[in-house]
């Protein structure tokens, strides 16, 4: 693979079920997924539509199963879901997983607690607002707590937490 092949033959060669999918492909492909995109890359592995929400980022995506080695990365665990983490930039799971992970990788935990890195403070019929319960280390440095509203009410409360949280880590927010 070059670097001068398109972004759709990068992202392709991700896309396959019971993943192992492993980000040590040559630096200069990686610079060419983030330059193409101008963003950074989410993972998501298992049912997750968080990737609507994240449209303008690289998405590579993995059924269910998935070996993570990039540490610029933000990966989404949606619905079963099991990933072995070697590095990634965080890794964003619901708040009842039962997976464990190395100590040395951030873990963004999403739920309806005030316990939870990420989680809902309000709801009305037209708006959610999540919340940055502590700081986080991003792609550009250090996220202090904050509270975002969304108006994009058609997915789950953890979709749009994810999706949140992945923001806050590729730096974007």
């Amino acid at each position: 693979m070059t670097v001068s092949q398109p972004l759709e033959a990068i992202r392709a060669v991700f896309l396959f079920e019971k993943a192992d999918f492993s980000c040590n492909i040559p630096a200069e492909i990686r610079q060419t997924i983030a330059e193409v995109n101008g963003m950074g890359t989410v993972v998501i592995i298992g049912e997750s539509s968080a990737d609507k929400l994240l449209e303008k980022y690289s998405i590579i995506k993995a059924d269910n199963y998935a070996t993570i080695d990039c540490e610029n990365a933000a990966v989404i665990l949606g619905k079963n879901a099991h990933a072995k983490i070697k590095r990634a930039l965080g890794v964003i799971v619901d708040n009842d997983t039962t997976d464990i992970y190395p100590q040395f990788v951030q873990l963004i935990t999403c739920g309806i607690s005030s316990k939870n890195t990420v989680s809902v403070t309000s709801r009305n019929t037209d708006k959610i607002t999540v919340s940055l319960n502590r700081s986080v280390r991003t792609a550009n440095g250090i996220c202090e707590p904050l509270e975002f509203p969304i108006s994009a009410l058609d997915y789950s409360e953890y979709d749009l937490m994810a999706a949140f949280a992945a923001e806050i880590l590729l730096g974007k927010t």
